[in-house]
C-alpha cells in the first residue's frame, strides 16, 4: 500500500511539543562537513530548542565540543580491516551503500527515532535498516537522490538518465567512475528488498525531491512527506546594507551581487554560467559588482570574472555573523546553480532580507517566488536571468524595501528552525503510532 502523506503547514502545533510524554530521543546520523552536516545540524539544534533530547553523531571525529554531539560507533579489530576492505570493494565495483560491514552492528540503546541525513558507502551499509527498524522508528531526509537510485545522487548530471524508473543498468555513472563491473542495477534490487521488509519515514525538503521518491519502486510505498529545511533565523537577520559593506571592506556605492558556495568551482553549481551573465548584465546594468564568498577560484576564472565587471573575492567565511552581513550588503544574491536539492544559501539569503535570483530547477522555486522574493530564469538562459536581474537592480527603492521585508517574513514564516522542528516531531510522533516503536 503507497501511504504518501504531505506536511500541511497550516497546522497547529501544540506549543507542548510532546503532549506531556516524556522527551523523545531522536539521534542523527550525518557526515561531518558540508551542506548536508551544516542541515541536519541545524535540524538537531532546532529540535533540543522544543524540547527534544537529540543527538548528532558524524562519520568522524568532529572538532565540536558539545556533548550532544559525537562519532557513529567506530570498527575496532578485525572489522577495521573489514571496512578498509569494503571501501576498496564499493570504489571498484559500485554496490553504493551495501558493503560496509561494522555498521551492521550499530546499536542505539533508549533512542526511540534514528534520523539519517544521507549515508556514504564507505561508512554505512544500508542493510543494517534492518535490524535498526526492530527497535527504532526510522527517518531518511534526501538530500540527494541516492537513496532511490542504484548508483547516483542526481541522475539528471549523468545524461539526465532516467532508469532509476524501471530498475537502473547500462549506468552513465558506472563508466565514467570506471567501475569493474556496473552494479547499478544489483544495487537497486538489494535496495528494494531492503526497503520492502523495513518501515521508514522519508522527507523530502522540496516539491521536485518529493515527487522523485514518490515515483521511485525503492521509496514509493514508505512513508513520504515533505518538510522544508529549516535556517537560524537570529544568526541570519537583517543588517543595515551600509554598515555590512563597511564591515566586510566593500564599495558603499553602486549595486552588488552576492555568491556563496563552499566550492565555487563545482561543476554543479554552474560557475561556468558566470562570464556569459555578466557579460550580458554588463550591457543592461554596468553599475554592479560581483562579491564571491566561497573557495578560490581558479586564477584564470577570477581575471576573466573581474574584467567584466569589479569582482570581489572574500574568501571562505566560517564566522556565520560575518556571512550573514555578506548577504545583507548584497542587493541580490545568484545563484547559477543547474542541479541543487534545497540549497541553504538561498535559505540564509532571504532570512538575511537579500532576495535570490536563481535557475528554477531543483528546490529552488520552492524559495524564490517570482517579483516577491526574487525571480526564476530557465535552466542555463543567462540572457534572461541578466534581464531579471536588471529588472529588480531597477526596483524603486520602496519597492527594494518591500522586497526586503517580504524575503524576512518568508523566511520567519516558513523556513525558521523552530517551524521545521516542530514538523519533524509530528512526523515522529506519527511514525511512531504507525510503527509501534515507543
Amino acid at each position: 500500500m503507497n501511504l504518501l502523506e504531505h506536511t500541511r503547514t497550516s497546522e497547529p502545533i501544540s506549543a507542548d511539543p510532546d503532549h506531556g510524554q516524556p522527551p523523545l530521543r531522536v539521534v542523527h546520523i550525518s557526515a561531518t562537513t558540508g551542506g548536508v552536516a551544516n542541515a541536519a545540524k541545524r535540524l538537531h539544534l532546532g529540535l533540543r530548542e522544543i524540547g527534544v533530547e537529540s543527538r548528532f553523531l558524524t562519520s568522524k571525529e568532529s572538532a565540536a565540543p558539545e556533548a550532544h554531539i559525537g562519532t557513529v560507533p567506530q570498527a575496532r579489530g578485525a572489522l577495521r580491516y573489514a571496512d578498509k576492505a569494503s571501501r576498496l570493494a564499493a570504489s571498484k565495483l559500485g554496490f553504493t551503500g551495501l558493503t560496509h560491514v561494522s555498521s551492521l552492528f550499530w546499536r542505539f540503546d533508549g533512542v526511540q527515532v534514528v534520523h539519517f541525513h544521507g549515508a556514504a558507502s564507505n561508512w554505512f551499509n544500508l542493510r543494517a535498516l534492518r535490524n535498526l527498524n526492530q527497535s527504532h522508528a526510522l527517518v531518511w531526509t534526501m538530500h540527494d537522490k541516492n537513496l532511490a537510485t542504484g548508483a547516483c545522487g542526481y541522475p539528471e548530471m549523468w545524461e539526465d538518465c532516467q532508469r532509476w524508473q524501471t530498475g537502473c543498468g547500462n549506468c552513465p555513472k558506472a563508466r565514467h567512475a570506471g567501475w569493474l563491473i556496473d552494479s547499478s542495477a544489483q544495487t537497486f534490487r538489494a535496495k528494494q528488498r531492503i526497503f520492502s521488509e523495513i518501515t521508514m519515514g522519508i522527507a523530502a525538503p522540496n516539491r521536485w525531491m518529493y515527487d522523485f521518491v514518490a515515483a521511485s519502486p525503492i521509496t514509493r510505498d514508505q512513508f513520504l512527506r515533505r518538510i522544508p529545511y529549516g535556517v537560524d533565523t537570529h544568526t541570519f537577520q537583517p543588517h543595515p546594507m551600509a554598515e555590512a559593506r563597511r564591515a566586510l571592506g566593500l564599495p558603499p556605492e553602486g549595486k552588488l551581487l552576492l555568491s556563496v558556495a563552499s566550492r565555487l568551482d563545482e561543476p554543479r553549481k554552474g560557475l561556468q554560467y558566470y562570464p556569459p551573465l555578466l557579460r550580458k548584465l554588463r550591457e543592461l546594468y554596468p553599475d554592479v559588482g560581483l562579491v564571491l564568498v566561497g573557495g578560490q577560484l581558479p586564477d584564470a576564472m577570477q581575471s576573466e570574472l573581474s574584467a567584466i565587471l569589479p569582482t570581489y573575492a572574500l574568501g571562505r567565511m566560517n564566522d556565520l555573523t560575518q556571512l550573514a552581513m555578506a548577504y545583507s550588503a548584497a542587493d541580490l544574491f545568484v545563484i547559477t546553480s543547474i542541479m541543487d536539492n534545497f540549497p541553504n544559501v538561498v535559505l540564509e539569503s532571504l532570512a538575511c532580507g537579500t532576495p535570490a535570483v536563481g535557475f528554477d530547477v531543483g528546490g529552488i522555486p520552492d524559495m524564490i517566488t517570482p517579483d516577491e522574493t526574487g525571480a526564476l530564469a530557465p535552466v542555463g538562459d543567462t540572457n534572461t536571468m541578466a534581464q531579471e536581474i536588471a529588472r529588480l537592480l531597477e526596483s524603486p527603492l520602496w519597492l527594494a524595501e518591500a522586497r526586503r521585508n517580504a524575503c524576512r517574513q518568508y523566511a520567519l514564516k516558513d523556513f525558521s528552525l523552530d517551524v521545521q522542528a516542530r514538523r519533524y516531531l509530528d512526523f515522529y510522533r506519527h511514525l511512531m503510532a504507525r510503527t509501534k516503536t515507543n
